[in-house]
């Protein structure tokens, strides 16, 4: 079943709308590249991001860190003393404490290898050396648990073996300890991954790779107490490329990685859960892609809320600029649907994303940017701000004109979770054709609600309405976790002669190869336009039309056509979408259609 949503399209099972601050840039605007960010939020709620910058004094890469609070990004600053050697590829990690713990790849006695500082509430500690030594693009990973508990995983050689082994260095408190070497002999183990259990346990995952058969696996261990488990197959399957991520689903470890053995080529996110003491066949996270398609560097995070989100980046082999920022959340039996939250324009590419999701349900969001517009061409760090998604079992706000035009019928769907409620209605008085604001009540707005509603059926009407008005109505939800609202859906009431706003006439022909035409009548002079949506809400395509006075439009030449294609000119697939009027730049309630697109 499709539930349809002015401004926001929901399926019952899986709800997928977060909510996102304008795309920012939080450092690198300058003519050097700053690249290999990572994020992660204090339990006061401030963001933490730190990356490899350029000094322009000595000419060497530092380790910058800035912080997001109510006044903005700070200043950038060094999370080490000035030097005049490269210091690269940060780690971040915030402990039950509060205290945000930083690894990178510095300079110690013995040569190259990773350093570690906190955050003492006014600086950084000096450094403390984890490993004397690792190679120059080593992976590695980082994990605090509170109180000077910190445990770092790192790929590094070990004496009588060629290959790379995955080393585990632990800080009890006071001191690093010796390293644990949990991968298998004879096999090269690199970009390991730490999660946490319900119980604080933690667990690692990594790339294995057999040099002998050209195969590698995904592997993983666990913490018990006085060592780590011997590793455990995930999966094997052909065309493993890396990039493990773990995280509990409840007590159910879950892992994710980038791979291509559904498909041959490309490369997309697969994942497996643990259940019944083995690890269940791989299944993907991400949309299957082109054989020129990739999606790479997963990051899997969960949130106290028990809320798990999928971010990475997708791009084609073939266009330079393609790469944007996704995600996608977990619902408990696979993956929903995959939303676009970096900016999307010409000459851009975002790439390598990192997130970090607060306890409200809310989630930060790092990336390497190249945006080729002018001079100096160099990589920025950008980033956003998402709020919680929509919760799954609430959705498909409507309202309409009921009696005639001279009530105002509110609707809305709730199931699960959200079936009992509290649920009230706000209102503010809006302008014909005006964008409809944000997810949460105008300042203008009234809850219009005497007393909660608290079960089915989900309606409310609203009679002190005015003719010829226009108006817009939220619900909001009011939950133990906090409030959340749905909204804003928009209506028009018809003035003494019945003017509509705009109506939607039919789309001709339907079925079609792919060329459309959307005849239709407005009310009111104004701009009409429409925009199609694939039946998971992701919109596929905008085409605005002229401005026009009021009239009937449904000839060749007067009506809206639609080509069949997306908004980077490429021929969608067959099946059926959604196209939506729209009135200067706005969405007209209740007017929709289906087409059928047959390729």
């Amino acid at each position: 079943m499709l539930l349809v949503c002015v401004g926001l399209f929901c399926v019952v099972q899986e709800c997928q709308a977060l909510s996102c601050v304008d795309e920012m840039i939080i450092a690198g605007e300058d003519q050097y590249d700053d690249w290999g960010c990572v994020v992660d939020v204090t339990s006061d709620g401030r963001a933490w991001v730190v990356w490899t910058g350029h000094d322009t004094l000595d000419y060497d890469e530092e380790v910058y860190y800035t912080i997001y609070d109510s006044d903005g990004w700070s200043q950038p600053g060094r999370v080490h003393p000035d030097n005049d050697v490269d210091d690269r590829v940060p780690q971040i990690s915030v402990g039950s404490d509060g205290v945000p713990w930083v690894i990178w790849r510095g300079l110690t006695d013995v040569g190259y290898g990773i350093l570690a500082t906190h955050w003492t509430g006014t600086a950084w500690s000096p450094a403390e050396v984890v490993r004397g030594s690792v190679d120059r693009w080593a992976t590695y990973d980082l994990l605090a648990r509170g109180q000077g508990d910190v445990w770092v995983a790192a790929e590094a050689g070990v004496a009588g073996s060629s290959y790379s082994d995955v080393l585990i260095h632990h800080r009890d408190g006071l001191e690093w300890g010796a390293p644990w070497q949990v991968g298998l002999p004879d096999r090269g183990d690199s970009g390991p991954d730490f999660g946490l259990d319900p119980q604080g346990s933690p667990w690692v995952v990594w790339e294995s790779r057999d040099y002998d058969a050209h195969m590698s696996s995904i592997l993983c261990s666990a913490w018990s107490d006085t060592g780590w488990t011997a590793p455990s197959v995930v999966n094997a399957d052909s065309g493993i490329i890396g990039g493990a991520q773990i995280v509990f689903d409840g007590t159910t470890p879950l892992v994710v990685w980038i791979g291509n053995g559904h498909i041959g080529t490309g490369a997309d996110l697969e994942y497996s859960v643990l259940g019944s003491g083995s690890w269940t066949p791989s299944g993907l996270a991400s949309q299957p892609d082109g054989r020129d398609d990739y999606d790479l560097s997963p990051v899997c995070e969960s949130a106290p809320s028990g809320d798990i989100r999928l971010c990475w980046w997708a791009g084609n082999s073939y266009l330079y600029f393609s790469p944007d920022i996704v995600v996608s959340q977990w619902n408990g039996d696979g993956w929903g649907v995959e939303q676009e939250i970096s900016l999307d324009v010409v000459h851009k590419a975002d790439t390598y994303p990192d997130m970090a999701l607060t306890p409200d349900g809310g989630a930060w969001f790092a990336w390497t940017c190249y945006h080729e517009v002018a001079p100096p061409y160099d990589e920025d760090i950008r980033g956003t701000f998402c709020s919680e998604m929509t919760p799954v079992s609430f959705g498909a706000l409507e309202a309409a004109p009921s009696d005639g035009g001279s009530d105002v019928a509110v609707t809305w769907y709730a199931g699960d979770e959200a079936r009992d409620g509290p649920f009230h209605v706000w209102r503010a008085v809006g302008t014909p054709g005006s964008p409809q604001g944000g997810m949460e009540p105008e300042a203008s707005s009234e809850r219009v609600t005497p007393t909660p509603i608290t079960g089915p059926p989900y309606e409310w009407v609203d009679r002190d309405v005015r003719s010829a008005t226009s108006y817009l109505y939220w619900v909001e939800w009011d939950r133990a976790q906090g409030r959340v609202f749905l909204g804003p859906a928009s209506v028009s009431l018809p003035g003494a002669a019945g003017a509509v706003l705009a109506r939607l006439l039919c789309a001709l022909p339907n079925p079609s190869a792919g060329d459309f035409r959307i005849a239709y009548e407005q009310g009111v002079e104004g701009v009409i336009g429409i925009e199609i949506y694939d039946v998971s809400g992701r919109k596929i395509d905008s085409v605005p039309g002229p401005r026009r006075p009021p009239g009937r439009y449904d000839g060749v030449g007067d009506s809206i056509r639609w080509d069949g294609r997306d908004a980077g000119g490429n021929a969608v697939a067959s099946g059926v979408y959604l196209v939506e009027l729209t009135l200067n730049g706005a969405p007209v309630s209740g007017q929709r259609a289906r087409i059928t697109v047959l390729n």
